[in-house]
């Protein structure tokens, strides 16, 4: 109810079921929805809270039958947003999620879905540390706290390194 007037743009996990009600209330107030496919991350971890990479395909592979490209099409849609804070080991056992499997999770998304915009939420300081190039990530979302410093400061090394790495940022 607050698209349109308060706010245009929204992070949103969405399942198979409700995805099209929501993307059709999204684009009806003109909002932009990065969105979330494969419901939260506790329910495609292992038992040592590290990646499970083929049930977090089997999750997003629910949206196989659900028609996107019109959202994605019209913009409504503005990105997939793969997986949050692949750099905060407290979050996966101890360790990052390896680049990698992020690579892989993009790759995935790409094949079912070659023009939605793949994203992560990070920073592209943490991205820089590949070892390779990335192909199928599109883009970083990266969020701002002031423990990060002068805002304006921070941005442009965000922008910078993002750009650096050939990638989109989301602020």
């Amino acid at each position: 109810s607050l698209m349109g007037s308060t706010y245009t743009g929204s992070v949103k996990a969405i399942g198979p079921g409700n995805a099209l009600s929501t993307l059709k209330a999204a684009k009806a107030k003109g909002a932009r929805v990065l969105v979330r496919l494969s419901t939260s991350h506790s329910n495609w971890q292992n038992k040592n809270h590290t990646v499970n990479l083929e049930k977090w395909k089997a999750l997003v592979g629910r949206f196989k039958r659900v028609n996107l490209q019109p959202y994605i099409n019209d913009g409504t849609i503005i990105g997939h947003m793969l997986i949050d804070e692949p750099h905060d080991a407290s979050n996966w056992g101890g360790k990052p999620v390896p680049f990698a499997t992020v690579e892989a999770m993009a790759k995935y998304s790409k094949q079912l879905w070659p023009g939605m915009t793949t994203v992560v939420r990070s920073y592209s300081t943490w991205l820089t540390q590949a070892s390779f190039r990335w192909n199928y990530l599109d883009a970083t979302l990266a969020q701002y706290s002031a423990r990060k410093g002068e805002i304006n400061g921070w941005i442009k090394t965000e922008a910078r390194l993002a750009k650096q790495e050939g990638l989109g940022l989301l602020v």
